[in-house]
């Protein structure tokens, strides 16, 4: 009952305040306008039997919001566990998704590293490629899919708001309405996942044929396959270097097309050069007979000198031989041997390597020989502090031909900056602190000739060129020459 009074109070307020007409016509009830002067009070008999009547009415409005009450409940726990079953599917369909993704990409990795290395695999990466797109488009026809089921479960939320109002028999329709609906769905994305999962179990029987098919290829050139991926992955850590590649290789084609109109010139230059050494360094001059007629340099002198050359991937195989012929040209003027001068050879990128240590070759033409037997093998990243590193390392003790008393030299060979600059003047710090002499010869005109003289012993050991081509000026070989000289002097 006190549902009813609030109800009961506020129509009897009514009631008081606006006189009411009554007339019976099957128990209705109207209510006029505000009561005339002249109305009489309305009978007391009358509003009981009204209020009653009221009261009737007010209990089976009660009742009818109850049961519509009981019925949005259902409806509401109905919707709730179709809710949760599409969140399953949702969960089940992504988890085969991702399990589809995760293993064509983990094969498709391989793949395509493989790929690279066989010519002959092309057209079975073609046909994976063209597996792994059919894939995808299956991927976002259930992708499409979900957002439609998403739609149905919003116009589902919106039937349920209509439904709030609606009558009992259209409860009914609706739930049975939303079952069928959940019934087809369900069916729909259980059927998509299948052919989903089969597809993708189809996928992965296929690439793992390939993939067998492409190992037994590989057994057979092992070698070849890490060659081609040491490459690989150069290119990728040297993609910011690949414009300085490409400004070297436009360069070097550059000389190639004008080499022979350059002879003439070149022949001028070297003359003037020659003529302007003998000028400058009579002491020079006095060992070499008309600076061509003998290869060797001053007999009273011997060096332990070791050449690191740059490997880097912006170097390229082209100038790296350019590195090694300049090298060649000033090992062409030393004495050679165990009393005389010792010549050793490193090469870095992103890691350093060792080609030959100081003892290895005590004979001239065994030494040029190994200088022309060195490959351009390892490109990779300018880490020049691990080059510094690897030579302090590795060649200066005696185990490896270093000799006591005899002077210490490094010629660093770069076309660049230092990866970390710092780090590499550490590491040259600590080389010049055990008395090593260190060069620096730098070849590209973007270089920061402070890094190179924070790598150097002193400005007087650090020569820039402008390209690589600049090396094969002999000026430069006679230039270090005299530079190494002066140090056999000092010591």
């Amino acid at each position: 009952m006190e549902s009813f009074r609030i109800p009961f109070i506020i129509f009897l307020t009514v009631f008081v305040k606006r006189g009411v007409d009554c007339d019976y016509h099957g128990n209705r009830r109207f209510l006029f306008e505000t009561t005339p002067a002249t109305q009489t009070t309305p009978d007391l008999v009358f509003l009981s039997t009204e209020v009653k009547y009221l009261q009737e009415q007010l209990h089976q409005l009660s009742d009818r919001n109850t049961h519509l009450f009981v019925q949005n409940s259902i409806l509401s726990s109905q919707v709730q566990s179709q809710t949760a079953m599409i969140r399953e599917l949702k969960t089940n369909l992504t988890n085969s998704e991702n399990l589809c993704v995760s293993e064509k990409g983990n094969l498709t990795a391989k793949i395509n590293k493989l790929s690279v290395t066989l010519n002959d695999s092309k057209v079975h990466v073609g046909e994976l490629t063209l597996n792994t797109t059919s894939c995808l488009l299956q991927s976002e026809q259930l992708k499409k899919d979900l957002n439609v089921s998403n739609d149905k479960v919003n116009q589902l939320n919106n039937k349920l708001d209509e439904l709030s109002v609606a009558q009992n028999s259209t409860v009914q329709a609706a739930v049975q309405e939303c079952h069928k609906n959940e019934s087809d769905f369900a069916q729909l994305l259980l059927a998509n996942i299948s052919s989903l999962q089969l597809n993708c179990s189809r996928q992965h029987t296929l690439l793992t044929e390939h993939v067998s098919h492409l190992e037994v290829l590989l057994n057979n050139s092992a070698s070849l396959v890490s060659s081609l991926e040491s490459n690989w992955t150069a290119c990728v850590n040297n993609h910011h270097q690949l414009q300085g590649m490409l400004n070297a290789s436009q360069q070097k084609n550059h000389l190639l097309d004008h080499l022979l109109s350059d002879i003439k010139l070149k022949k001028d230059n070297l003359s003037l050069a020659l003529l302007q050494c003998e000028e400058k360094n009579q002491g020079l001059a006095a060992n070499i007979t008309a600076c061509g007629t003998t290869n060797t340099l001053r007999n009273d002198c011997a060096l332990d000198l070791v050449f690191l050359v740059d490997e880097t991937g912006s170097v390229g195989p082209d100038n790296f031989d350019l590195f090694k012929d300049f090298i060649f040209r000033v090992i062409e003027f030393l004495n050679i041997g165990p009393h005389d001068d010792q010549v050793g050879v490193a090469t870095f990128a992103t890691t350093a390597k060792t080609e030959f240590y100081l003892d290895a070759h005590l004979n001239k033409s065994s030494l040029l020989q190994a200088v022309q037997n060195i490959s351009f093998l390892h490109p990779g990243l300018s880490i020049t502090s691990r080059g510094l590193k690897h030579v302090a390392e590795n060649f200066y003790n005696s185990t490896r031909g270093d000799r006591s008393g005899v002077p210490n030299v490094l010629v660093l060979l770069t076309d660049g900056n230092p990866l970390h600059p710092q780090i590499a003047k550490a590491e040259a710090e600590a080389l010049k602190n055990r008395g090593l002499e260190i060069f620096v010869l730098g070849t590209s005109a973007n270089t920061d000739r402070q890094n190179l003289l924070d790598i150097a012993t002193d400005s007087e050991h650090v020569m820039t060129f402008s390209d690589f081509g600049k090396l094969d000026n002999p000026s430069f070989v006679l230039e270090l020459l005299h530079k190494l000289m002066s140090i056999c002097t000092t010591m």
